[in-house]
């Protein structure tokens, strides 16, 4: 299970170091970080075994992205943040592993039984990207 979701995030940053998205001269970084969203999102519903969930309330917010995997026990909380700065970026994953413990989107998963959940923070600037994961959390 742990190798899958490996693999998938390094297609997705595979994907998002090839892709223009991240340079679109839209006014405001909300809207550079949404494109990046909804690619991530195509990606994951890919898998036709996970159930990709966006933008859905969880804890105390609004979760950037859910999957709820194959795996009755495991599933995925993904918060994306975009910078300006390459110097930056690893900041800003952090910031996202931050926001989902604050805000508590885990719990969502939690509710439905899974208590193998990984957490990922990624960053977006330009046509790069990083990523840092929480390992295992559970009650």
């Amino acid at each position: 299970m742990k190798k899958k979701m490996w693999f998938v995030l390094c297609i997705m940053t595979s994907v998002l170091l090839t892709t223009a998205c991240g340079e679109k001269k839209e006014p405001g970084e909300e809207k550079k970080e949404i494109s990046y969203h909804n690619l991530l999102v195509g990606i994951l519903t890919g898998n036709a075994d996970w159930l990709v969930k966006s933008n859905i309330e969880a804890g105390e917010g609004f979760a950037d992205i859910i999957v709820e995997t194959e795996d009755p026990n495991a599933g995925i909380v993904v918060e994306l943040k975009y910078t300006k700065d390459y110097d930056e970026m690893e900041q800003a994953c952090r910031a996202a592993l931050d926001q989902i413990d604050d805000r508590r989107y885990q719990e969502y998963l939690l509710n439905d039984g899974r208590k193998d959940i990984t957490l990922y923070g990624i960053a977006f600037c330009k046509k790069r990207c990083k990523a840092m994961v929480s390992g295992n959390c559970s009650r």
